[in-house]
């Protein structure tokens, strides 16, 4: 990550390189973006 990101740029990068199946991930509310949320439902539905 970049010096002088921020949580909502960080977060998806972040979620790419985590295991999310059957985890439970939480997140404040400055991660509270339907495309973050939406990342992370996907990342637990794959099949791979």
């Amino acid at each position: 990550m970049n010096i002088g990101s921020n949580e909502i740029t960080a977060i998806p990068v972040l979620l790419e390189q985590l295991d999310c199946k059957k985890a439970i991930i939480a997140i404040d509310v400055m991660g509270r973006h339907a495309a973050i949320a939406k990342q992370i439902c996907a990342a637990q539905e794959d099949d791979s």
